[in-house]
């Protein structure tokens, strides 16, 4: 983690602690600025988790990022301790894995997923990827846009291909690509590119 979202991590856990007091249990940065692959266009991906995720804070949180000054603001993913038990663990695997913590830990309310749990977030985010590109094939369009969306979707699956076959999880992409091979290479090269 960089500088720079250190510093944006500890205005915000400023802001989370006083917002809701006694009840912040994690705080984690994921995406481009802890891979280190931030562009000017990237935002501040955090990981929120609460004691409890309430509607009226919801409200509350959204006002504290309004107050924020200076960008990228932060965006991500917030839930309560209840729904990170009970998140399935299919898609837990990426957010586990992908998030570097700034507070606490994950792992002191919840399990690390592990190599099953990574094999049916293949095989998910597989079909699923298979049934976006089919139907946006057939019934819509399929824009550049979405293409790059589909694009970092599978970089996903790789991602979770790779840890299945070496049981290492690593999403830098310059260092994914070298040891990828067919397909999984060349969805990792055009993302580089």
């Amino acid at each position: 983690m960089d500088e720079f979202a250190k510093g944006r991590l500890a205005l915000f856990f400023e802001k989370l602690t006083a917002a809701f007091p006694g009840r912040l249990l994690f705080l984690g940065l994921q995406g481009s600025y802890r891979r280190g692959e931030q562009t000017p266009e990237s935002d501040l991906d955090i990981v929120t988790i609460l004691d409890r995720a309430e509607y009226a804070d919801l409200a509350q949180y959204r006002a504290m990022l309004w107050e924020l000054p200076g960008t990228p603001q932060p965006c991500g993913f917030l839930c309560g301790l209840a729904e990170l038990n009970s998140w399935p663990r299919y898609d837990f695997f990426g957010l586990y894995y992908d998030t570097e913590p700034f507070y606490g830990s994950l792992s002191d309310f919840v399990d690390p997923p592990g190599p099953a749990d990574a094999r049916e977030s293949l095989r998910i985010g597989a079909a699923n990827l298979l049934h976006e590109v089919t139907h946006r094939s057939i019934y819509g369009r399929l824009t550049p846009e979405i293409g790059l969306g589909c694009l970092k979707a599978a970089k996903f699956l790789v991602i979770a291909r790779e840890y299945c076959r070496t049981g290492v999880y690593e999403a830098r992409l310059a260092a994914l690509e070298p040891q990828c091979t067919g397909s999984s290479r060349r969805i990792i090269t055009a993302l580089r590119e």
